[in-house]
């Protein structure tokens, strides 16, 4: 694929680290892939149009970052254990993971409000559908602010 100014072929390449916000949940990436102009000046792209996607699907249904469950009736349930969580919140801290989207693994940091299983203690971010919707945004905006687009 050609850069879209210079039309040189891009390489692929790693940005170190990206920050997107929404609400009170904050998202670090770290060593996300993209496609890279050897002009560093030109655009940046995202590996395949779907990534933004595929990013989400691989936040939210991997495992590989501590996020409540969402059960019947709209009521949290521990990632770990599937007991259903109280009311209590924490308050907002970092929780990583390495999650993989088209064979490129690269780090996810999500701070936002956590809950303590009662059951098997693990800590875990309530992601309720306020939270989950926060979380979403504040992925497109990390890419965003680091000057990927499809």
């Amino acid at each position: 694929m050609p850069c879209e100014v210079c039309e040189r072929p891009l390489e692929d390449g790693r940005l170190y680290e990206l920050r997107g916000g929404a609400g009170a949940t904050l998202v670090v990436l770290r060593g996300v892939p993209c496609l890279l102009c050897p002009t560093d000046r030109h655009p940046r792209k995202l590996p395949t149009n779907d990534f933004p996607t595929k990013l989400g699907e691989a936040v939210f249904r991997s495992g590989a970052l501590p996020l409540a469950r969402t059960r019947r009736f709209r009521k949290l349930a521990c990632h770990a254990c599937g007991r259903r969580l109280g009311d209590e919140t924490l308050p907002p801290e970092p929780v990583r993971g390495d999650v993989t989207v088209d064979g490129a693994a690269f780090t996810v940091e999500i701070s936002a409000p956590l809950s303590r299983c009662r059951r098997c203690g693990a800590v875990q971010v309530r992601a309720d559908a306020r939270v989950s919707l926060q979380i979403t945004e504040a992925l497109t905006a990390a890419l965003e602010r680091g000057g990927l687009r499809p």
